[in-house]
C-alpha cells in the first residue's frame, strides 16, 4: 500500500510540476534560512560553555550605587584581593579561583634575542594558576601544574608560538622573550604551548603570564584599586546566597565609602547578557539573537503557509480523482494516507534542497556575519535532529491539514463543483493569508527601524571632527622610570611638526573608539564645594589625561573658561556631563568654582575651563562625566595625527620612518579615527543587513503563497468572469473583482502588524542611549511596500485570467 502511494504521489508531483516547484521552492528557502539562522543562535549561546565547570563558575564585577542603593554604574574589573579572599574565606564554598590582568593593554610587544624588530601579541594577561584548572587547555608541551607557578612564566598559544618562533610550537618551550615596558616590562621564559582557544569564548588570550610575576614587581593585592577580573569556581552544593553575603561583608568592610558595592555573574550569561564597562572583548546581544530567532520561526511559518495556500489551491485539479476514488469505495483514511505522502515526500525533498543550500552558503554566510559559524561542528547531531524536526513539523503542520480536508470531502461536493465555496476553510485561508502577510509586513518595519537608527548613529554629531586623524598607540615605556624614552617622545613630536602634512600632534589617554580601558575613575564622592552629597555613591567620574592640541585636533569646543597655565592636578577641565552631574547651573557659572574629592582625604580643585561633550565611545553609551587634566608633554596612552588631506600617503610614510628612528621597538600602526568609530557599529550593520535578506525571503515566500491563493480563485470563478466578460465587463474591471479581497486581507495584516512591530523594534531600541523617534510615517512606509508587492503578486494572476477567452471558460456549459 505505501509503495502504491509514493508512486502515485510522485506522479502527481510530475504531473504538476509548476505548483510542485512553487512549494519546493518556498519550503526549501524557508528550511535553509531557519536552519543559518539557528545555527548563528546555537553559535552565540554556546559562548563559554567548553570548561567542563562552566557551569559553577562566576565572575564578580563592580557596582557604583547611590544613597538609595539603586545601581548607576557596573564595571567588569575588580580588586585584586577579592580572589585569594573568598578562597581564604569560603574554603568548602569556593573551590577554585583566578584573576586576569594587563591594565587595559590590548598589544604587548616583545622582543627576541636574535630579532631588532618587535612581534606584537593581542591578548596577553597575567592570571593566576587557577585558570588552567578552571579552563582546561590542550597542552602541546610543558607542565600543566608549573607552568604559571613562577614569575615571568608564560604560557603560549599555537598561533602565538608559531608567530614569534616559526613553524614548530613546540620549539618555544624554553625560549625567552623580552617586553620592554608597561605592565609586562620583563624578561619572560616560555614554559608551555597550548592549542588555541576555542572560538566562541571571551577569554580568547595568545599568551598568558604568571600572576606571581605582578608579585615580583613589587604589587600587594588590596582594595583601592580595580584593574583585575575575579573569576571563581564554586562547588556543585555551594550556596550562592552565602557567596553574595560574603561579597555584601567585603563591600561593607572596604567599599562602601567609595559607593562600590561586589556583585556576581554566571560565566555562561557573559557574552550575551552583560552590558557591564571595561568588558575584556564586546559582548553579543541576547535581545538581536531573540529577534534573530524569531525572524527564524516566522519565516519557517510563512513557508508552511504558503504550502498550504498552494496544496489548497491546487485541489480543484484533482476532483474527478477524489471523486472517482470515493465512488469505487476508498475510504477517507486511504485518501488521507495518499495526500499525507505526497507531503511527505515533498517536504522531505525541501529538507535535503535545504540542507544542500546551507552546506553551500554557510562560508559566505559566516563571512557576512563576521562570525566563524562554517568553523563549528555544523552537522552534528543537534544540526540532524533539527533537520528531522524540520520535515517533521513540515508534515504535521503543513501537511496534515489539506490531507484531512481533502479526504474528508464526500465525492458528491466534488462532482457538483461546490468544494471550497465560502465557508470556515476560506476564512482559514484567508486567515492563513493575513498572517503571512503580517509577519512580512513586520520584517519590513524592522528592516526601516534598524536602517534609521545605523543612520542616525553613523551621521549624529558626535562633538569632534574625526577626519584624516591617525591614532597610534604610545610606546609601552615606563616614563617615570625612563627619562631618555621621555626626551625621546618630546623629539619625536618635534620632528614630526615640522612635516607639512601634519596638522597638529597630541598625546591622550584616551582617543575616539580606541575603548576607555586606559581610563581611571573613581566613585568616591566628587562634588561643587557648597553643595555636599547627601550620602555616598554616584556616578563613576572618570579622568581623562590629554595634551592641549588633543582638543584643537579632535575640534572639540570650549564653552567656557581658559586653558590651565599649567599642568597643575588643582586646575580642571569638566565635560558638560560632569557639569550637570555636579549641579553646576551653567558652564559659564563653574568657571572658578572649588570641587572636592572626597577620597582617604579631601582634596580641593578649581574649574578652569568646560568642553562641550565628545563621544569617545560609541552613541550606545551615554557620555560619561569627565574631568581633564591638561599635561603639556604626555608620554603615554595615544597618539592622535591631524593630517591633510592632499600629502596623507607621503606624510604617513614619513611619520613612519621618524617613528622608527625614536622607537626601533615599536610597531608603527596608525589606524583612521574615523574608521574606527565606524565599526563599533558593525553589529548594527549586519543585523541591518541580516533583516532586509530575510525579510526579502519572507515577501518572496508570501508572494508564492498569495500567487497560489489567486490561481485558485481565478480558477474558482472562471464561468463567472466569462459571464462578466460576455456582458461586457473590462479587463479592468474583472482584474479588480479578483484583487480586492486580497488587497483588503494584505491591508488588514498592515494593521496588525504595525503595533507588533513598533513593540519589538522599541524594546530593541532600548539597548541605545541615544536613538531614533518611532515614527508613524515609518510603518506606513513598510505597509504601502507590502501592498504594492501583493499588489504585483495579485495583480499578475488576476490580469491573466482577465484577458482569458470567455467562450473556451463557458464551452463546457
Amino acid at each position: 500500500m505505501l509503495i502504491n502511494y509514493g508512486k502515485t504521489a510522485l506522479r502527481q508531483i510530475w504531473n504538476n510540476r509548476f505548483f510542485s516547484l512553487l512549494n519546493l521552492a518556498g519550503l526549501s528557502v524557508g528550511m535553509t534560512a531557519f536552519l543559518l539562522l539557528v545555527q548563528f543562535v546555537r553559535f552565540e549561546r554556546s559562548y563559554d560553555r567548553q570548561s567542563p565547570h562552566a557551569d559553577y563558575i562566576w565572575r564578580a564585577f563592580n557596582e557604583t550605587v547611590n544613597a538609595e542603593g539603586g545601581v548607576v554604574t557596573q564595571d567588569a574589573n575588580t580588586h585584586s584581593a577579592l580572589g585569594p579572599s573568598l578562597k581564604n574565606d569560603l574554603p568548602g564554598q569556593v573551590l577554585d579561583f583566578c584573576r586576569l590582568y594587563n591594565r587595559g593593554e590590548e598589544r604587548v610587544e616583545f622582543l627576541l634575542a636574535d630579532q631588532a624588530s618587535p612581534l606584537g601579541l593581542a591578548g596577553v594577561w597575567m592570571t593566576d594558576p587557577g585558570f588552567l584548572r578552571m579552563f582546561p587547555q590542550k597542552f602541546i608541551a610543558g607542565d600543566p601544574l608549573s607552568c604559571l607557578a613562577h614569575p615571568f612564566s608564560l604560557v603560549l598559544t599555537r598561533k602565538a608560538a608559531t608567530l614569534l618562533f616559526g613553524a614548530e610550537p613546540e620549539a618555544a618551550l624554553g625560549q625567552a622573550l623580552r617586553a620592554p615596558g608597561g605592565p609586562f616590562a620583563g624578561q619572560w621564559q616560555v614554559t608551555a604551548v597550548v592549542e588555541d582557544p576555542p572560538i566562541h569564548t571571551h577569554l580568547k588570550f595568545q599568551a598568558l603570564g604568571s600572576y606571581a610575576s605582578r608579585y615580583a614587581q613589587g604589587h600587594e593585592d588590596n582594595w583601592q584599586s580595580y584593574w583585575d577580573y575575579n573569576y571563581f569556581q564554586l562547588a556543585p552544593e555551594a550556596s550562592l546566597a552565602q557567596v553574595r553575603q560574603q561579597l555584601d561583608s567585603y563591600s561593607e568592610a572596604f567599599l562602601k565609602t567609595e559607593g562600590i558595592r561586589l556583585n556576581l555573574q554566571a560565566l555562561t550569561d557573559i557574552h550575551l547578557h552583560s552590558k557591564l564597562t571595561y568588558e575584556i572583548e564586546p559582548n553579543g546581544s541576547a535581545r538581536t539573537v531573540h529577534f534573530l530567532a524569531l525572524v527564524a520561526g516566522l519565516l519557517l511559518l510563512i513557508a508552511f503557509v504558503n504550502y498550504i495556500n498552494l496544496t489548497t489551491a491546487r485541489t480543484l485539479h484533482r476532483a474527478r480523482e477524489v471523486a472517482v476514488r470515493r465512488a469505487i469505495g476508498a475510504s477517507a483514511k486511504q485518501l488521507f494516507g495518499q495526500f499525507l505522502v505526497e507531503g511527505a515526500l515533498l517536504n522531505l525533498a525541501a529538507c535535503l534542497l535545504a540542507v544542500l543550500l546551507v552546506q553551500a552558503t554557510m562560508p559566505q554566510f559566516s563571512h557576512w556575519l563576521q562570525r566563524p559559524l562554517h568553523q563549528i561542528p555544523g552537522y552534528d547531531l543537534p544540526f540532524w535532529g533539527t533537520c528531522a524536526a524540520l520535515w517533521l513539523a513540515g508534515l504535521l503542520v503543513a501537511g496534515a491539514w489539506p490531507a484531512l480536508l481533502q479526504s474528508r470531502l464526500s465525492a458528491a461536493l466534488f462532482l457538483k463543483g461546490q468544494f471550497f465555496k465560502k465557508s470556515a476553510h476560506t476564512g482559514l485561508r484567508h486567515g492563513l493569508v493575513v498572517l503571512q502577510f503580517a509577519c512580512s509586513t513586520a520584517l519590513i518595519a524592522a528592516v526601516l527601524i534598524v536602517q534609521q537608527q545605523l543612520h542616525f548613529l553613523e551621521t549624529h554629531h558626535k562633538g569632534l571632527s574625526l577626519e584624516q586623524v591617525a591614532v597610534l598607540r604610545a610606546p609601552n615605556f615606563d616614563w617615570r622610570q625612563d627619562s631618555l624614552n621621555r626626551l625621546k617622545m618630546a623629539a619625536f613630536r618635534d620632528e614630526a611638526r615640522q612635516l607639512s602634512g601634519l596638522r597638529s600632534v597630541a598625546v591622550s589617554d584616551a582617543a575616539p573608539a580606541m575603548g576607555i580601558t586606559t581610563l581611571t575613575g573613581t566613585s568616591s564622592p566628587v562634588y561643587w564645594a557648597p553643595h555636599p552629597p547627601q550620602g555616598g555613591g554616584q556616578s563613576t567620574v572618570y579622568f581623562f589625561n590629554a595634551e592641549q592640541d588633543f582638543f584643537a585636533t579632535y575640534g572639540v569646543q570650549k564653552l567656557a573658561g581658559e586653558w590651565p597655565a599649567s599642568a597643575s592636578p588643582q586646575d580642571l577641565i569638566l565635560n558638560e556631563a560632569c557639569l550637570r552631574m555636579l549641579g553646576f547651573p551653567s558652564a559659564a557659572e563653574a568657571i572658578g568654582q572649588e570641587v572636592i574629592f572626597a577620597g582617604a582625604e579631601l582634596v580641593r580643585a578649581r574649574v578652569s575651563a568646560v568642553v562641550a561633550d565628545f563621544h569617545i565611545e560609541s552613541l550606545k553609551e551615554p557620555v560619561r562625566p569627565t574631568i581633564y587634566y591638561l599635561h603639556p608633554q604626555l608620554t603615554q596612552g595615544f597618539i592622535s595625527l591631524k593630517l591633510g588631506a592632499a600629502e596623507l600617503p607621503a606624510t604617513l610614510a614619513a611619520l613612519g620612518r621618524i617613528w622608527q628612528k625614536f622607537f626601533p621597538d615599536t610597531s608603527f600602526e596608525p589606524v583612521f579615527a574615523d574608521e574606527k568609530f565606524a565599526a563599533q557599529y558593525r553589529a548594527e550593520r549586519l543585523l541591518a543587513e541580516a533583516f532586509s535578506l530575510f525579510a526579502g525571503l519572507a515577501v518572496f515566500i508570501a508572494c508564492l503563497g498569495l500567487l497560489g491563493l489567486t490561481a485558485f480563485t481565478a480558477e474558482q470563478r472562471t464561468k463567472e468572469i466569462g459571464i462578466r466578460k460576455v456582458l461586457g465587463a473590462s479587463v479592468t474591471s474583472v482584474t479588480a473583482l479578483l484583487a480586492k479581497d486580497f488587497l483588503q486581507l494584505v491591508l488588514l495584516a498592515v494593521l496588525l502588524a504595525s503595533p507588533l512591530a513598533w513593540y519589538f523594534m522599541n524594546a530593541w531600541l532600548a539597548d541605545f542611549a541615544y536613538r531614533i523617534e518611532l515614527r508613524w510615517w515609518m510603518f506606513a512606509l513598510a505597509g504601502a511596500a507590502a501592498i504594492l508587492i501583493a499588489l504585483l503578486s495579485v495583480g499578475f494572476q488576476s490580469i491573466k485570467a482577465a484577458l482569458a477567452n470567455p467562450v473556451k471558460s463557458l464551452r463546457s456549459e
